[in-house]
């Protein structure tokens, strides 16, 4: 029986749920543990924590589980090595510092998060490594144009400041989408495109990743996996999902088929049958919000849930996918008539 959500204020090291990397479902399970960890040191600060029932219903009070996941959990985090018995029915929790040199983390940062009734710290946790790695994408953009002086020069003329990578991402976009406007040799890095030579690296300045990317990052083996678990965050208010989809150029230069231009750096293109179009699909641009002003996002999400369907469907392509697989049908019973 799970209990209701209370709110306390907790400690999570910085760059923890990104260091603990697991490609699997164990990173999910390991963000489970983490969320009752957190727990036990907000509330057994000085003490060891003492796994009595009225302990456990503490947890499940604050955590908004119920006592049997608390107690599954208890024995999962002793065999993790989080927590190391003291006595029959006392237990030491790991040590940040413990777990900073384990996962081999540098820094001595924290975040200190307040929960919110509804959504669950595990699922905060997540945001966390969704903004981390989006951070640790934008460094390594920025580190590239630190050590690339020419580079540097380059993207000035385009963006008249290295640091804005809006402007050259745009750029990027453009490039692809008009080679004979504004293709130029000393442009090179714009058309990810020609990324084909090592030794000449070309620059992405659009930080978002693909569903390869997040589903190899979340432990999910499918890109309908990852799907499902994004749109679940965007409900809790916790991320929003952009879409972007860009209409090409009937007849542009260079390659024009899906085979020769299917993927590239800034997304993969398809021909749109409805509009006679090639569109460059670009990966969802996923920004995580802010922790402040979560509750009134949750409930505001709570309030127009049952207005919004679960899923927009295009009835044209409905009706598409609907004829092709009557047309499936009426083959296979064709082939049954004549065997």
């Amino acid at each position: 029986m799970s209990t209701e959500h209370q709110k306390i204020k907790v400690k999570l090291l910085k760059k923890l749920s990104l260091a603990m990397h697991i490609e699997g479902k164990e990173q999910r399970r390991l963000f489970k543990l983490l969320e009752t960890l957190c727990f036990i040191k907000a509330l057994w600060v000085d003490e060891p924590y003492r796994d009595f029932p009225a302990s456990q219903q503490e947890l499940a009070t604050v955590s908004g589980r119920s006592t049997k996941t608390i107690d599954r959990r208890i024995e999962a985090l002793e065999e993790q090595g989080w927590l190391k018995r003291r006595s029959k029915f006392s237990y030491d929790p790991i040590s940040w510092d413990e777990l900073r040199e384990k996962y081999k983390i540098q820094h001595t940062h924290f975040y200190y998060i307040e929960t919110v009734p509804g959504v669950h710290l595990e699922h905060i946790i997540d945001s966390k490594q969704d903004q981390e790695k989006l951070e640790q994408c934008e460094y390594a953009y920025h580190n590239r144009i630190k050590h690339n002086p020419a580079l540097k020069e380059i993207i000035e003329t385009v963006a008249n400041d290295a640091h804005i990578a809006s402007r050259v991402a745009n750029h990027q976009l453009q490039c692809f989408k008009f080679q004979e406007l504004l293709y130029d040799s000393d442009q090179r890095y714009a058309l990810n495109l020609h990324y084909t030579d090592k030794e000449d690296k070309l620059l992405n300045a659009d930080f978002a990743l693909n569903y390869r990317s997040w589903s190899r990052l979340k432990g999910y083996g499918s890109k309908g996996g990852y799907a499902y678990h994004k749109r679940q965050q965007e409900r809790r208010g916790l991320i929003t999902i952009t879409k972007r989809v860009e209409d090409l150029p009937p007849t542009p230069p260079g390659p024009t088929t899906r085979e020769e231009r299917y993927y590239t750096r800034l997304g993969f293109v398809q021909f749109n049958k409805f509009l006679q179009l090639p569109q460059l699909i670009q990966p969802d641009l996923i920004r995580v919000l802010p922790l402040k002003g979560l509750q009134e996002r949750n409930e505001r999400i709570m309030q127009v849930a049952h207005l919004v369907p679960a899923r927009a469907v295009n009835p044209v392509r409905r009706e598409w996918v609907l004829k092709s697989w009557q047309t499936k049908k009426a083959k296979q019973n064709e082939e049954k008539t004549a065997a």
